[in-house]
């Protein structure tokens, strides 16, 4: 048995470590391998406890940026299109459970991507060993390579030692990909208020008017509108009255309006109104936005959502949602108006509901607005009552 001393300097305060090296020829195993084995025992637990470094940590101190939220944008859209194609639940978890582990997966993906975040790998982290550091190492190896007949030069000693301190980082680490969302910024999505059976996208679900300016007497009430005022929680029949009371026009009077007949059966989806919640627009505020808009728009609402919270958009249940925006946006053509809800909002949420501001069209809401961030920010909380009644003592926590 041939015993050799050996010492490496290591971390940013180049703490030296001992190493007893023993070699012994009689064994069947190498004395490379010997070397090898040796040196990852004595070495690799003082290098977790002085390599301290959390990989998913990227949003603290205001680092990251818009380029965290570029990343956690398209993760979400991984992880959407990942549990549309989950077949089956074998662990039994909730649809946020499950989405949570879906973009736990994503975010992952992406960080293993080198041209996401090349300053992000353990590999990157490697330059907290010094190469004259290793350099010394492997000179004061030379001799125990050339008495022992071990046929390793630097790069290989040099491989070894790097590989080991990012083994040991990653080993120390107890961050995962679900931490980058804890300092992101939040992410502005839509949700388009459509028909039961109907198109999310905005082509398709336009709000319009018989007139090339929006107004509150000329606008067609088809699907489209009857899902704007169903979603504010406002009967067909109390905006037929509004506009007979503030303009003089009965929408329903075959002499006073060429549409009459789908103002008629328009009166039909009031059945759809929930008595117990309060309208999330005024209807002097219904008349603005409708008034605003440049012929058509798509009615939505518009809000910045905590990324640790999108679970919870993909429940499948009811969700009571307070802030943000609310109107008729023009995504096509940039135009439109909204306006903070002056009630909290009650939505049945699905997985294909929401879409990212930026998908939806064109025009993204902040190049037609310019407000200031905080005026989209938005509380979700699920409801755990099929019908939910907005009074002060109805519990929507989680």
């Amino acid at each position: 048995m041939n015993s050799y001393p050996l010492s490496l300097n290591m971390g940013s305060n180049s703490n030296s470590y001992e190493i007893d090296l023993q070699i012994d020829p009689d064994l069947s195993t190498s004395p490379t391998d010997q070397f090898y084995e040796q040196i990852r025992s004595k070495l690799y637990e003082s290098m977790k406890s002085e390599g301290y470094y959390e990989r998913y940590e990227v949003g603290r101190n205001g680092f990251g940026g818009e380029h965290v939220t570029k990343v956690i944008s398209q993760s979400i859209e991984s992880a959407i299109e990942s549990l549309k194609n989950l077949e089956g639940n074998s662990d039994n978890l909730s649809r946020a459970d499950l989405f949570q582990r879906e973009l736990s997966y994503a975010l992952g993906d992406m960080f293993e991507e080198e041209e996401w975040f090349p300053d992000q790998s353990y590999e990157a982290m490697s330059w907290q060993l010094k190469d004259s550091d290793i350099a010394s190492f492997f000179e004061a190896c030379e001799p125990i390579f050339e008495s022992e007949n071990i046929h390793l030069d630097k790069t290989d000693v040099e491989d070894f030692i790097k590989n080991l301190y990012q083994e040991a980082l990653c080993d120390q680490d107890e961050t995962t990909p679900l931490d980058v969302l804890k300092h992101a910024d939040k992410v502005r999505m839509i949700y388009m208020f459509k028909p039961e059976i109907g198109s999310k996208y905005a082509e398709d679900n336009l709000v319009e008017c018989n007139h090339v300016t929006g107004e509150s007497t000329m606008v067609i009430p088809d699907d489209s509108f009857v899902a704007y005022l169903t979603a504010l929680n406002v009967p067909v029949s109390d905006y037929v009255s509004a506009v007979k009371t503030k303009y003089n026009i009965d929408l329903c009077s075959e002499d006073e309006c060429d549409i009459s007949d789908q103002w008629q059966k328009a009166l039909a989806d009031d059945s759809k109104i929930n008595p117990h919640q309060p309208q999330v627009l005024s209807m002097d505020s219904i008349f603005e936005t409708i008034d605003n808009m440049n012929g058509y728009a798509s009615p939505c609402l518009i809000a910045d959502i905590d990324p640790m919270r999108f679970g919870d958009l993909f429940e499948e249940s009811s969700l009571v949602i307070t802030g943000g925006q609310i109107g008729l946006h023009d995504f096509l053509n940039g135009s439109g108006h909204v306006l903070s809800p002056e009630n909290p909002i009650v939505i049945k949420s699905s997985l294909d509901d929401w879409q990212f501001d930026g998908q939806v069209g064109p025009y993204e809401v902040d190049e037609v607005y310019g407000m200031v961030n905080s005026a989209y920010e938005a509380e979700i909380k699920l409801s755990r009552q099929p019908s939910v009644e907005l009074t002060n003592d109805n519990d929507c926590s989680l």
